[in-house]
């Protein structure tokens, strides 16, 4: 679950960002694959306790979302290689 979400999350910014001829953000900075992460683990957890499945949509999306816009607002990215863009 969480490698699929990584890389579907991953895979749709990359596309998207080729489509506008625009260097991949999650090259750049971005947030993207740890977003990703946090919605598959809440998933995976909330599987665990055995709640319903329209809960764990809910909640699990609801988790990437406030990752990513939480983020967004405090300006959280991934550490940057030397030399980088």
């Amino acid at each position: 679950v969480l490698m699929i979400s990584a890389m579907t999350a991953t895979g749709g910014g990359v596309i998207r960002d080729m489509l506008l001829r625009e260097i991949p953000m999650v090259l750049r900075t971005d947030f993207y694959a740890s977003a990703a992460i946090i919605g598959g683990a809440t998933m995976l957890l909330t599987n665990y306790l055995e709640l319903n499945e329209p809960f764990q949509i809910i909640v699990s999306a609801s988790a990437a979302i406030f990752a990513r816009f939480a983020a967004m607002k405090l300006g959280l990215s991934l550490p940057k290689a030397r030399g980088s863009f």
